[in-house]
């Protein structure tokens, strides 16, 4: 006898959000990780041009992959309150 394992969420807590909602928060998600994995990728290449300009971009590169990170983080741990901005700033448009 095998144990079922339930794998949905059954979180009662969980507030549904529009599809809009859900699919903004996901694209925005997604070009954040895209930032940051281009940026980490380059700045593994650009150090072998050995030119200090390129050194320079690469540093601006990596400052800027490194703070989209810690927003990718904050964002996750905070989603809820992210998806309910997204959710009033879209009514708000589509209200008025």
């Amino acid at each position: 006898m095998a144990k079922q394992i339930n794998t949905q969420k059954n979180d009662p807590n969980e507030t549904p959000f529009s599809e809009e909602t859900e699919k903004l928060f996901k694209r925005a998600l997604r070009i954040m990780s895209w930032i940051v994995g281009v940026a980490f990728v380059s700045v593994l290449i650009l150090p072998y041009f050995n030119n200090p300009v390129v050194d320079t971009i690469a540093r601006y590169i990596f400052n800027t992959g490194l703070i989209v990170l810690l927003i990718f983080t904050v964002i996750e741990f905070v989603s809820d309150s992210v998806k309910k901005w997204i959710e009033n700033h879209i009514t708000k448009t589509h209200g008025a």
